[in-house]
């Protein structure tokens, strides 16, 4: 799966992103709520998530997708999503796809 689109609560640095997998752990610190919405475009997800980790809290939204490619219609599809659950547009970045996982540089 892709992470084609990003929105959160506050701007962040990130530009790229490596292909994702998802696991659901049981006894994971932290509080969290996760929404997870078929979208109505074929293999496309919409993701909301409002959590705190390490005392941190975060609310964003995701596009996951099948393919990297970019879909318009998928896009404004979760830019409404982002609307209703309270986040501005402003802040969505459109994720560059990176092949593999990449270790931090520092």
């Amino acid at each position: 799966w892709f992470m084609k689109a990003l929105v959160t609560k506050d701007k962040l640095p990130i530009k790229k992103v490596s292909p994702i997998f998802v696991l659901v752990l049981d006894n994971v610190e932290g509080k969290s709520q996760l929404e997870v919405q078929l979208s109505s475009v074929k293999d496309h997800w919409l993701i909301y998530c409002d959590g705190e980790m390490e005392g941190m809290h975060f609310t964003t939204t995701q596009l996951i997708g099948r393919n990297p490619k970019k879909n318009l219609e998928a896009l404004e599809e979760f830019k409404k999503f982002t609307q209703k659950k309270g986040l501005v547009p402003e802040n969505l970045a459109i994720l560059e796809q990176m092949d593999k996982c990449e270790p931090k540089s520092e």
